[in-house]
């Protein structure tokens, strides 16, 4: 997805959440953009489900809501969402404050096209299994690409994908691991990916094995490479 276009629709989605003043937290799952807000009356839901992106929404106990994109949309448009919230990813969006009588409440915009999306050609196998971040830097270099109006097109994507409980790094009760939560994780990913020498990384966490496989599939021709 070209840079202008992933920055319009997080703008959007801002905008119609209420602004930045609005939005407590955020975080991201497979499909969905994950905030807490400070008044969840304050939402557009109409001017919402207009963002050509946005799938639906779904809400989450009493100030949670979920903005749904498809998989291969919504790591580009939450990157570009932190980047106007000055938010990072935060466990608080996940597990927002409960409501004892609240339902939950999707409504999905089935007829909507997904923006296009510039997809690079996939890599060749390599029959290599263990590679390290020296073999990734010398494979992917400095190179660079844009279009005719200038704007850069991503050229070297990673996925990465977390399994079940990954979500519950840091959470009181959950996976054990000193200094360590799952908003830390995903900087760690993105850190990591940037070092080793791609332009983008999508991290993805899912408790369900066929969501993950789907996500595998859905990958090809997509991602260059994929972590698990």
């Amino acid at each position: 997805m070209r840079a202008l276009v992933k920055d319009d629709v997080a703008g959007a989605v801002l905008a119609a959440l209420g602004g930045k003043s609005n939005v407590l937290s955020n975080t991201v799952c497979m499909t969905r953009l994950r905030v807490t807000l400070a008044n969840p009356q304050a939402v557009d839901y109409e001017r919402l489900n207009d963002v050509p992106a946005v799938l639906g929404t779904a809400t989450r106990g009493m100030n949670g809501l979920e903005v749904v994109f498809g998989p291969q949309t919504v790591g580009a448009v939450y990157h570009a969402f932190v980047r106007l919230t000055g938010l990072q990813s935060s466990a608080e969006a996940l597990f927002p404050m409960a409501r004892p009588d609240s339902n939950l409440s999707v409504q999905v915009n089935v007829a909507k096209r997904m923006p296009e999306i510039s997809v690079p050609a996939p890599l060749e196998s390599s029959g290599i299994s263990d590679v390290d971040l020296s073999l990734l830097e010398d494979l992917f270099g400095d190179d660079e690409d844009a279009d005719d109006d200038g704007v850069e097109i991503v050229t070297h994507q990673l996925l990465v994908l977390n399994g079940p409980n990954v979500n519950l790094l840091g959470i009181s009760g959950g996976p054990a691991q000193a200094g360590a939560d799952f908003a830390a994780l995903l900087e760690l990913c993105r850190q990591t990916a940037l070092e080793a020498g791609f332009d983008r990384c999508v991290c993805l966490q899912s408790n369900h094995e066929g969501d993950l496989i789907d996500e595998i599939q859905d990958a090809y021709c997509v991602y260059d490479a994929i972590l698990i």
